[in-house]
């Protein structure tokens, strides 16, 4: 779905004008999200200003566009990479989000070109049960995961809704299997 949205209408100009803004303050970490944020014109020279003004910056990304020079070009902005990903089997995230096996390249190739890497899963009824997946899958290269729960919009947001049907049981269940592996991997 995102890779048919750019999503931002942050123009050059508004950026700029938005980073003078921000500038005397300076205690902000910026993520640069919304849509698929690589479809955007500007992006690498979002990055590269914020870099240049000193900011701490993630971009959030599905990563099934990403490519070495971008990757490259990460490294030295010093720009951090969320991934959504949901699983790292493709009937899983399938479910969820489209072309795993370009995310999970595109996971690699920022992992090749030492980009700090986090990744973020939604927790939904597809894949509540084998979450840990993707931890075991990139740990220890990468060390930051974020487990989100899905909010509908609305009480008729029915598609979200459906994903919401897991029970309390697999939720602790899943919380039980993150203690368990925390504690095998205490370093």
């Amino acid at each position: 779905y995102n890779l048919h949205r750019a999503n931002c209408f942050l123009t050059r100009s508004a950026f700029e004008s938005l980073l003078l803004d921000l500038v005397s303050g300076k205690p902000f970490h910026i993520i640069l999200e919304g849509g698929e944020p690589l479809l955007h014109e500007h992006l690498v020279y979002f990055c590269q200003q914020l870099s240049s003004s000193g900011f701490n910056h993630s971009v959030i990304t599905n990563a099934t566009l990403m490519t070495n020079t971008l990757a490259e070009t990460f490294k030295s902005l010093q720009t951090n990479v969320i991934v959504s990903l949901d699983s790292p089997c493709h009937e899983i995230n399938c479910n969820t989000r489209s072309k795993t096996i370009d995310a999970l390249n595109g996971i690699e190739c920022l992992l090749g070109k030492d980009v700090p890497v986090a990744i973020n899963t939604v927790v939904s009824r597809h894949n509540i049960d084998s979450c840990t997946e993707v931890i075991e899958r990139f740990y220890p290269r990468i060390r930051r995961f974020s487990f989100l729960r899905l909010i509908a919009r609305s009480h008729d947001d029915t598609t979200v809704q459906d994903l919401l049907l897991y029970s309390s049981e697999q939720l602790q269940s899943l919380a039980a299997k993150l203690g368990e592996w925390k504690a095998r991997h205490a370093d």
